[in-house]
């Protein structure tokens, strides 16, 4: 398929849910806003299941599409027949279930693939361009790829949404107070990590932090939470288009270790962060070695100590030094153009016309 433009259609195949968040769909919505400003046509391909989320997309001017075919073969028929018929140049796919012959089918379609990772998960991989911006991503984990293939590969690239963009200015303000906790556990929290920190909140004396926990679009106990923050006397925030602002507002974070941390990093909050799925490890432990978060370590492993969450508020909260350090750190990691690049990157790859198609 040539290009009919500079910036064709793009077409982002993500999934949201209570089993796998709203990262992968988030992403997707900021690769698609930075699209979208460079005069693209966007369309989304997803699993129906999370409202919200669809009419956010809705919301941007994006276009809208159910997959209902089962995972593999038929996902991938399913993509490629979508891109050829919205005459979409590329295809962004963000989720662990784009293995190599996924891959392989859907550039058989014509449209150009990018594949968004977090660590390594397809092996093999014959798309145009792989992105993990993660901290720390080794391009080892990419050695089986194709000729043609291109890597983007750390957060220089990490996907920020407009909103963030629009708060660059409160970025470096002023978090000496140590009193403002935000607490961000993902879109669906499957391990109720939230239930977890608000444990750990139970042990701190009355007052001393005021706090603001989000409830993802997908979070299946929204009802339960609700009602607990409510007796607690705690704000709660449902499925928010304004991370951005909470960022902004607080002074520190109690996080999962998703790309939420890149929005901490430009927002330059630090965050104690709790690794709640498989593919946050890796970058975790990476973020922690240079200083810029505290790894509280993987669910399992705390989820009956709050003491533990507890503690480590507490020394947080006590320690200016630290905040500020952990603060700057985190904010020389992200600059906000990982969008713009990326952007950039596919449109280059696009201009290459003497690069052969495998």
């Amino acid at each position: 398929m040539k290009d009919p433009a500079p910036f064709p259609a793009l077409l982002v195949r993500a999934d949201a849910g209570p089993g796998i968040g709203a990262g992968h769909v988030m992403r997707g919505l900021a690769l698609g806003q930075a699209w979208a400003d460079a005069g693209g046509r966007v369309e989304f391909l997803t699993r129906p299941g999370v409202p919200e989320l669809e009419a956010r997309l809705r919301g941007e001017g994006f276009g809208v599409h159910p997959c209902e075919v089962a995972p593999g073969r038929d996902d991938a028929a399913l993509t490629g027949e979508l891109a050829l018929r919205l005459g979409a140049g590329w295809v962004a796919a963000d989720g662990y279930a784009f293995d190599a012959p996924w891959q392989e089918a859907v550039r058989a379609s014509g449209a150009r693939l990018l594949v968004v990772d977090d660590y390594g998960h397809a092996g093999e991989w014959p798309a145009e361009v792989v992105l993990n911006p993660n901290l720390g991503a080794d391009p080892a984990r990419y050695g089986r790829r194709a000729p043609h293939t291109r890597l983007l590969l750390g957060p220089r690239f990490a996907l920020l949404r407009r909103e963030f963009l629009a708060r660059r200015g409160d970025a470096a303000r002023d978090r000496s107070a140590g009193r403002r906790l935000l607490v961000t556990l993902g879109g669906s929290d499957p391990a109720d990590a939230t239930s977890r920190v608000l444990d750990a909140l139970d042990l701190l004396p009355p007052g001393e932090l005021e706090t603001t926990v989000v409830l993802g679009a997908a979070h299946p106990r929204r009802e339960v939470l609700r009602a607990r923050l409510a007796a607690a006397g705690i704000r709660g925030v449902e499925a928010t288009d304004d991370m951005a602002g909470l960022m902004a507002w607080a002074d520190m974070a109690v996080s999962a270790g998703g790309s939420t941390c890149w929005e901490l990093a430009f927002m330059g909050v630090p965050a104690l962060v709790l690794v709640v799925a498989d593919n946050q490890r890796g970058a975790t432990r990476a973020l922690h070695a240079a200083g810029c978060v505290e790894s509280l370590g993987e669910a399992p492993a705390w989820a009956g100590r709050p003491a533990v969450v507890a503690g480590a508020l507490r020394s947080l909260v006590g320690d200016g030094a630290r905040r500020r350090s952990m603060a700057e750190r985190l904010r020389a990691l992200v600059d906000g153009r990982g969008a713009e690049r990326v952007v950039g990157a596919m449109v280059e790859w696009s201009n290459e016309v003497a690069r052969p198609r495998d």
